[in-house]
């Protein structure tokens, strides 16, 4: 018998925006495809065992049952950030933006204060796909799916010195041996390096940052049923939360900042890439509070602060980003 071995980099993952709510996409033109470590697609399901007395000390095959009754699909994507690819998990995740109508079509993030009703084509909703090839029944897919939680990290060598983002897929269908045939929308290579981030403040003071990752989540959680079709109904956005830690070269600035975990102070932490209004600016606007900071000793001597999000004026993340494409958000 022949076998036919698929090795991990055969595979490629692209994700592409759906218009309606249960119809997911399937032509491989639509697909954006990622720069991605590797991302195995999980089908969730449920195993049911009533505790029962049945005169056996085995479990019986009535007693055990198998389904996916409003079970959450999920895939964890992740790898070195580029201009092209972050659009979509932004809004995954934020579910709201600002798109403006002109190139360099600048996108600003902020977190939605409400609920989309995603059950009748509301928000940012997306189909996943993996594949090994363009034949029939090589991929397989989720759909109606978004981003529930995103981790979002810099270092000088980690990563090759490159912004790095990992983004939480959850979604409510999942589809096996699809054919998704043509080519995914190219790849770019515009990272986003460490040693060009051009802004790094805190309190719009300037600070070394050394090692970075803040995770933002959004709850989100199926909620429902699709009567006849055992999905749940729509997404539930359940709250934002952020939380994670920063390590700054330790200098007069920083050390005077980390008084400010004993005075309950918001600060607004600024990092940027680019110029405003130009293709590739990307700026992250985080407001936090200290929840603990600590020095580091080693070659270098830092001062690590560990952080959560706040709501202070312009939310706990804002993000801004342009990247010469019309998404028509």
């Amino acid at each position: 018998m022949a076998v036919t071995f698929k090795p991990q980099h055969d595979v490629e993952v692209g994700v592409a925006d759906q218009a309606v709510w249960g119809t997911g996409i399937t032509a491989g033109a639509s697909f954006e495809g990622l720069h991605h470590e590797p991302a195995p697609l999980t089908r969730g399901l449920n195993v049911r065992m009533p505790n029962r007395n049945n005169a056996s000390r085995q479990p019986l095959d009535e007693e055990v049952r198998i389904d996916w009754d409003s079970v959450e699909h999920s895939v964890a994507i992740a790898g070195q950030a580029t201009k092209d690819t972050l659009a979509k998990s932004f809004y995954g995740l934020i579910q709201n933006v600002a798109e403006n109508a002109s190139t360099p079509f600048e996108k600003v993030y902020t977190i939605l204060s409400g609920q989309p009703a995603f059950e009748t084509n509301a928000g940012y909703f997306a189909t996943i796909c993996s594949r090994h090839g363009t034949a029939a029944g090589e991929a397989e897919s989720i759909e109606d799916a978004i981003v529930r939680s995103m981790t979002i990290s810099l270092h000088p060598t980690n990563n090759a010195g490159r912004l790095h983002v990992s983004s939480d897929w959850l979604g409510r269908d999942y589809k096996t041996a699809q054919a998704v045939t043509g080519a995914f929308i190219a790849r770019d290579i515009d990272y986003y390096e460490y040693a060009d981030l051009g802004t790094m403040t805190v309190d719009n003071q300037a600070a070394i940052l050394m090692d970075m990752s803040l995770t933002i989540t959004n709850g989100a959680v199926g909620k429902g049923i699709d009567t006849g079709l055992v999905k749940f109904d729509s997404t539930a956005l359940m709250g934002y939360q952020m939380s994670g830690s920063m390590s700054f070269m330790w200098d007069s600035i920083i050390h005077a900042l980390g008084s400010s975990v004993n005075r309950n102070d918001v600060k607004t932490i600024i990092m940027e890439w680019g110029t405003p209004g130009s293709d590739g600016h990307l700026k992250f606007e985080f407001e936090v509070k200290y929840a603990n900071a600590g020095i580091e000793e080693g070659e270098i001597r830092l001062t690590k602060f560990d952080v959560v999000g706040v709501n202070e004026i312009n939310g706990m993340a804002k993000i801004t980003l342009s990247d010469a494409i019309d998404r028509t958000f």
